[in-house]
């Protein structure tokens, strides 16, 4: 946590990294149409200590706002049926793939190419023809105690979650946020309204970079960085 000060109000702002993760989340799908063709999207990836943290919620939180739907991924830890997987998905011209509560160590040589690969070369699931296809694929990992390699935690942006309970059952939930809540049509509409407002105002002030608030993107995910680390600076959230 980080304290900051709102330059309209002057009042103090408590500022997270999990927080302006989550941001960059639902900015990097929202904003597909500002990102340089050609240029590597990180990932992201929603770790907890317990179950029923919230993880796959703020991953549909970020998906759904944007898609109107959500499909998740069970982990395929073999290479060749993530490669048949990816395949498909990328063949349908799908803007995310996400794998929903992954346990334990995580590596994939596959997935590690997924994310520096602008285009994408596969083979028609049942067919001998292969396919090279545009990659726009955004990628959604959720798990507890989740541990990922080196290559893996360099192309992604890591959201913890923390559940002080000693029994999930016993949290207090005030305001309920689910499925529901997330396709109905006046709160969908409220949250892509303020994406748009964070990024039009982005916008006219000169679409400041990442690197104008003194955030230091990936080597990599420069171009990337640099505009959705600057939307999220700007709005006050802080470096994710």
């Amino acid at each position: 946590w980080k304290m900051d000060v709102d330059g309209v109000t002057g009042k103090p702002v408590k500022q997270s990294r999990s927080q302006a993760v989550q941001i960059a989340a639902m900015l990097s799908l929202f904003c597909m149409g500002l990102i340089p063709k050609g240029s590597n999207r990180m990932g992201f990836i929603y770790n907890a200590n317990s179950q029923r943290s919230g993880k796959t919620l703020l991953a549909k939180l970020a998906i759904m706002t944007i898609t109107g739907s959500f499909k998740a991924q069970p982990w395929k830890g073999k290479e060749d049926e993530l490669n048949k997987l990816l395949d498909s998905e990328i063949l349908a011209g799908s803007m995310y793939v996400c794998f929903d509560n992954v346990r334990g160590y995580m590596s994939s040589q596959t997935l590690e190419g997924l994310m520096t690969s602008p285009q994408w070369t596969g083979r028609v699931l049942g067919r001998t023809q292969m396919f090279t296809a545009d990659n726009r694929m955004n990628l959604f990992i959720t798990g507890n105690d989740c541990i990922v390699s080196p290559d893996m935690s360099h192309r992604c942006l890591i959201c913890d979650l923390f559940v002080e309970e000693g029994d999930v059952q016993e949290r207090q939930v005030e305001n309920l946020i689910d499925e529901p809540w997330l396709m109905d049509k006046e709160n969908r509409r409220n949250i892509l309204s303020a994406l748009w407002g964070i990024v039009r105002a982005w916008g006219n002030a000169g679409k400041p970079k990442a690197s104008s608030f003194g955030y230091k993107p990936r080597l990599g995910f420069e171009r990337w960085g640099e505009i959705i680390g600057g939307i999220v600076g700007f709005a006050g959230f802080g470096n994710p």
